[in-house]
């Protein structure tokens, strides 16, 4: 039995007290009388003793039929694999790549870039489509990144440091040996069934919003009024998270149009403004240029009809309850945004079966530590969910380049 130690400690201990003195180490045994008795049991001291005592009974039973083990090294395969080829998936690839491991890219689509080739410009005005044409570039171009478009895994087998995995893709059926696998399938938009979506082509979502605005389309130009509904379906009781960028999303498209026609009416009808850091500038700027911000209640959401404007003009009309003023709006819309939710990618189930990846809140494919997860690591999508796909991609690099910290079991192998 050992004596108190700290918790997290006790294989630490169980080291000093067993391998230094020459005993195998796997003869050791448990019996965790503090955690299991004596703190959850402070108010019971007579039934935490009797379970105390029977946990130790149990040990030392356990304890009669263990036998020594031996540690041997493994050695770690160098080669990598990337499921997903967008911006994260990319930006892995390469930071593996530069540290001289050969790394295969897998990509279910026939092109790379993911969901960033529907953006066009970020809040802090980069432009994404030239960011995303240099990274593909940089990939194509590299010669330890193999690249594989058109593809699917049927197959992952093996374990720590040493895997198995088959691709088909258009190079047909590719069998790649490798040591760590970097999941970055990123996630899917939420397809909306209110506020008349898909029924009415003046209502979009902020992707088709911002393609429009880029290309100056003509319902963009012309349009009068242009309201935006926040948290659309998120934040409820079938996805009850915050996608966190789609604040910021209205934003950046309120301020693009406010550039492009600074008299169109821009209306943002949120819950909470969730703008996080220095994006609070952007918030402020926007509202300093006339764009209005008006909150709303779940339980009393916006309501969306067809009419007619004073003008005689066919508009959207959207009623909103504003709790400031303490009576019902009505606003004519010409364009109607909606800021739909992040969701799960459609293959993450799927993915979390090959390659046994846990889920976290949401259904999110859920990162783990290196030592727990056998050099298999989550990138792109998943909660907390970042306030930009480019910051995100840069998310984890580190831990990608950590060839044989615990999964190699040999602090020499190089």
């Amino acid at each position: 039995m050992l004596p108190p130690v700290p918790r997290g400690r006790t294989s630490r201990y169980s080291g000093i007290l067993f391998v230094e003195a020459g005993i195998n180490q796997y003869y050791y045994e448990m019996s965790n009388i503090r955690e299991h008795c004596s703190w959850v049991h402070s108010e019971e001291k007579e039934a935490a003793t009797e379970k105390a005592k029977d946990l130790i009974r149990m040990s030392v039973a356990r304890v009669r039929h263990l036998e020594p083990l031996r540690e041997f090294d493994l050695p770690v395969n160098k080669v990598a694999i990337v499921v997903g080829g967008g911006i994260g998936g990319m930006t892995s690839a390469l930071s593996i790549a530069n540290q001289r491991h050969e790394v295969h890219l897998i990509e279910k689509e026939k092109e790379l870039g993911g969901m960033a080739r529907k953006l066009h410009y970020t809040l802090e005005g980069l432009d994404v489509q030239a960011y995303l044409k240099d990274l593909i570039g940089r990939v194509y171009k590299h010669p330890l990144i193999h690249v594989y478009t058109n593809a699917t895994i049927p197959e992952a087998t093996g374990y720590v440091g040493n895997f198995t995995t088959k691709v088909k893709s258009d190079r047909g059926l590719t069998e790649i040996n490798h040591g760590a696998a970097v999941i970055a399938i990123g996630a899917d938009l939420y397809t909306p069934t209110e506020y008349l979506y898909g029924e009415d082509d003046r209502v979009m979502n902020h992707l088709d919003l911002e393609e429009k605005i880029t290309n100056r389309d003509e319902k963009i130009v012309n349009a009068q009024s242009v309201v935006m509904i926040q948290c659309v379906g998120c934040r409820n009781e079938e996805r009850n998270y915050c996608s966190k960028i789609c604040c910021s999303e209205s934003i950046k498209n309120a301020l693009k149009l406010k550039e492009i026609k600074p008299d169109v009416d821009v209306c943002i009808l949120f819950r909470d403004i969730r703008s996080y850091g220095f994006k609070e500038d952007y918030y402020r700027e926007a509202a300093g240029k006339g764009v209005r911000f008006i909150r709303y209640e779940p339980e009393n959401k916006p309501q969306v009809e067809p009419g007619e404007a004073e003008d005689g003009r066919p508009v959207l009309k959207v009623t909103a309850m504003d709790y400031v003023l303490g009576k019902n709006l009505e606003l004519d819309a010409d364009i109607i945004a909606l800021a739909a939710a992040i969701i799960p990618s459609a293959g993450s189930q799927e993915i979390s079966k090959l390659f046994k990846v846990g889920f976290g809140a949401g259904r999110f494919l859920s990162g783990s530590p290196c030592q727990i997860t056998a050099c298999r690591f989550c990138r792109g999508r998943r909660l907390p969910v970042r306030d930009s796909p480019l910051s995100q991609a840069y998310i984890g690099n580190g831990r990608s380049g950590l060839w044989g910290c615990r999964p190699c079991f040999n602090p020499s192998c190089k």
